[in-house]
């Protein structure tokens, strides 16, 4: 509930109480899901200590575990642009293969991690890798029926394409999830930032830093401090 108000705050106190109790008990099996969730959180908030903390807790779990853990970490080096991000999501999608016989439970972690990888290698400039990523999330979301991963996967196409010169290419895509925004006011925060990006390439300074200013403005509300700086930076730059 915390969560579905943009109240990250407040998800993360509650959820980290009751997480650190189980692990002060030393459960037989701790709480895995609920431990990546605390990780994630602290991350968006701009607590990385507290993520790796929490991580550390999960890393001598069994099967799929590290694989997950490495993905989180994954997750939390591609924001802070730390030089092992790639190492850690190449590691991800290597654990989270599919078993040969047996259901491909962990597909949107895999597609998660190229995700990230996208991000990644657009901001080190390598297009080229960020289309390779691209495909491989692409043939996982083919296979699944899952709107948030086709919406992730669209603004990615536009990154990409904004990122090789296409502007209106890019900004028909991003164009596409205008409806589903109506409905999400964190995508259409994200939109904004994008629309931001897309103004900048096409050298709408004053367009660029507006959108950019509205991103800032709709990260604070959500609560993530990180994507607030980055589109405050961004602001800065037009």
């Amino acid at each position: 509930c915390y969560l579905a108000r943009g109240e990250r705050n407040a998800a993360r106190e509650a959820l980290t109480k009751d997480v650190d109790r189980l692990h002060d008990l030393t459960c037989q099996r701790p709480p895995i899901d609920a431990t990546l969730l605390v990780a994630r959180l602290n991350g968006q908030l701009g607590d990385g200590d507290a993520a790796e903390r929490h991580l550390r807790a999960l890393r001598d779990g069994e099967k799929d575990t590290p694989a997950r853990v490495a993905l989180e970490l994954g997750r939390l080096a591609t924001e802070r642009s730390e030089p092992w991000a790639e190492m850690l999501l190449h590691e991800a999608i290597r654990g989270l293969q599919p078993p040969q016989h047996g259901a491909d439970i962990r597909a949107l972690d895999r597609a998660d991690a190229w995700l990230l990888l996208v991000e990644r290698h657009l901001e080190r400039g390598r297009s080229s890798g960020a289309r390779e990523a691209l495909a491989e999330a692409d043939a996982i979301r083919s296979t699944l029926k899952d709107a948030d991963l086709q919406i992730r996967l669209t603004l990615a196409t536009g990154d990409v394409l904004l990122a090789e010169g296409h502007c209106d290419e890019a900004g028909e895509a991003w164009q596409g999830l205008r409806g589903a925004a109506a409905a999400d006011p964190n995508l259409l925060t994200t939109l904004q930032l994008r629309r931001g990006s897309l103004s900048r390439a096409t050298g709408d300074l004053a367009q660029a830093a507006t959108a950019y200013a509205r991103a800032a403005q709709g990260f604070e509300r959500a609560e993530l401090p990180l994507r607030q700086a980055w589109a405050l930076i961004f602001m800065a730059r037009s």
